[in-house]
């Protein structure tokens, strides 16, 4: 994002010059941290800082909504700023902000209703409103997760058998900011839409997971799942039963929506991860009843353990993170780094891979120009036939042209050997590909390979002998 804003400023146009297929606010959010770092600030360290006060700000936000609710306080606390670890930051890290003054109104409209419009009490019309719009921005940052706002409001029309929860204070703000939002990208982004028709049924295809994948990967919708049977079988034992019922409702929508993406990326599920952990803490906070204290006790051994499964991997991490052990991501970054350790700040660079974290945050960490008009090749081999065939050719002949223009400095193409193979590694030459394309080649037969380090090829220019495709 920060690469993408800084380029941004200089004059390319993102959707145009700049390849993303997501809405533009982040990109936006980024520009504001990119500025402040014309000042003589790391632009990386200002958009923590920006996130830590959007977060700091969603959580004052709902403090007097959680006044006999400080489980939710402590919930998100723990998993907004202690245990985030590689997400910190993503949109999701955000949206679990964002939403969390929504979650808890519908939480609390459940459990204490108004007689007026079924809405919780105890604030007023305007912070209702500040409430709606975090949310509505929130959604707009990602709108697979209007199913939370779906979700909620049909649980507090079947509860209340009315029709008056849809018109929430809160509703009406968040579908307002959501028409904002709409209007904004037509007016400052309309080529978003564009690249939208051009490329969305191509990306659909990317790391495309079937329903079982998505539903039961690992422990992050996994602990959906292990906080909706704790709840289920516990929630009697609560005496705001209601507020369980919600945020475990929450949760569960948020991993609908991390499932409609179609990706399985462990981001995806980062709110509805939040939201589990923030139902078993309120059950395991939960005062046990004089009349149900077997089965609150029960209630709450249930709701430890599944914590305690629940956020023992990330705790492992962040305790090995702090600790200084590097993982895989980082011992191949450290490589390629030192590989290329003559190239300093605003080198020109191109790294080819269909992974993501090839080309960050290494970038941001050297502050290398990486001049291809997409961070990753998503598209590779996925056009088999069809328009599909073609989008991916146009979209490698992009590439090309942006070798021939932006003559970087080093090309980083991930070539990884069978022992080197990693999570995210896709069967694919890419030096293939970008051979297959007139303009790719081209631009290649000014390079040769240099040396090839921790899964990455490394090309760079070269007076005489054969170019790179010479070897494909």
């Amino acid at each position: 994002m920060l690469d993408a804003a800084r380029r941004m400023l200089a004059g390319e146009r993102l959707y145009t010059d700049l390849i993303d297929l997501n809405p533009p606010f982040v990109f936006w959010l980024s520009e504001a941290a990119v500025l402040a770092g014309r000042l003589g600030f790391d632009p990386a360290d200002v958009f923590r800082v920006i996130v830590i006060a959007i977060l700091l700000g969603m959580l004052a936000l709902a403090w007097p909504l959680t006044r006999d609710a400080k489980a939710i306080r402590a919930a998100f606390v723990l998993f907004a700023f202690a245990l985030p670890l590689g997400h910190f930051g993503e949109r999701e890290h955000l949206i679990f902000g964002l939403m969390l003054g929504y979650v808890v109104m519908g939480a609390d409209g459940a459990d204490e209703a108004d007689e007026a419009d079924g809405v919780g009490v105890g604030v007023g019309v305007g912070w209702r409103i500040a409430v709606g719009v975090a949310a509505g921005v929130g959604m707009a940052i990602k709108p697979p997760v209007g199913l939370v706002a779906v979700v909620l409001t049909l649980y507090l029309c079947v509860r209340g058998r009315s029709l008056r929860p849809v018109l929430r204070v809160e509703n009406l703000a968040a579908l307002g900011t959501l028409a904002a939002a709409f209007v904004a990208i037509l007016v400052f982004e309309p080529a978003y839409l564009q690249a939208v028709q051009a490329y969305g049924g191509l990306y659909a295809e990317f790391s495309r997971g079937t329903p079982r994948q998505l539903l039961f990967r690992d422990i992050y919708p996994l602990s959906v799942w292990l906080a909706l049977v704790v709840a289920a079988v516990t929630v009697a034992s609560v005496a705001a039963s209601r507020r369980v019922i919600a945020l475990a409702l929450a949760s569960a929508a948020f991993l609908g929506a991390a499932v409609a993406q179609g990706k399985g990326f462990g981001y995806h599920y980062f709110p509805a991860m939040g939201y589990a952990v923030v139902t078993l803490f309120v059950l395991a906070a939960a005062d046990v009843l004089p009349a149900r204290r077997r089965s609150g006790m029960i209630r709450r051994v249930l709701a430890v353990t599944a914590l305690v499964l629940v956020l023992a991997l990330p705790a492992l991490v962040a305790v090995e993170r702090f600790a200084g052990k590097a993982g895989d991501d980082v011992v191949e970054r450290r490589a390629l780094s030192e590989a290329l350790d003559d190239l300093g700040p605003g080198s020109r660079v191109a790294i080819v891979s269909v992974r993501l974290a090839d080309a960050y945050p290494i970038l941001l960490e050297r502050r290398w120009e990486h001049v291809l008009s997409m961070p990753h090749v998503w598209f590779t081999g996925l056009g088999d036939e069809g328009r599909g065939k073609d989008v991916e050719a146009a979209l490698w002949r992009r590439v090309g042209e942006n070798l021939r223009e932006g003559a970087p400095e080093a090309i980083v193409i991930r070539a990884p050997a069978p022992a080197e193979r990693t999570r995210g590694d896709v069967a694919a030459d890419y030096l293939e590909y970008l051979c297959a394309d007139e303009t790719a080649r081209a631009a290649l037969a000014q390079y040769g390979k240099a040396a090839h380090a921790s899964g990455y090829d490394i090309y760079r220019p070269r007076q005489s002998g054969a170019g790179a495709c010479a070897s494909s």
